[in-house]
């Protein structure tokens, strides 16, 4: 019973720990705003996608190639929103060509 306890008190610990990680990355990007910064179309940027994105989906694109026509789209295959961790060899090799 005591096992049973304290395994519930992890899972509570670490469902409150995401819970507030969520928030915090929200919270960040309500109070950022970056879309005057987006209106300098003389700013290359590089976008990297994972394709199976379900937060900020490949489709973006259409909105960042007329935002920023000179930035740099970049969508790899069998990723996440996570790129640099499901899939960083992919990753890395496209950052290192951009820089």
């Amino acid at each position: 019973k005591i096992a049973l306890e304290e395994a519930k008190a992890i899972v509570e610990e670490d469902v409150t720990f995401c819970r507030n990680i969520g928030i915090n990355g929200l919270k960040i990007i309500q109070d950022s705003d970056y879309r005057n910064f987006c209106k300098h179309k003389d700013v290359r940027n590089l976008y990297i996608y994972g394709d199976n994105d379900d937060i900020c989906p490949p489709e973006m694109r259409k909105f960042i190639e007329v935002l920023e026509p000179i930035s740099v789209i970049k969508v790899i295959s069998e990723s996440s929103h996570i790129p640099f961790l499901t899939n960083p060899e992919d990753f890395f090799k496209i950052l290192k060509e951009y820089i």
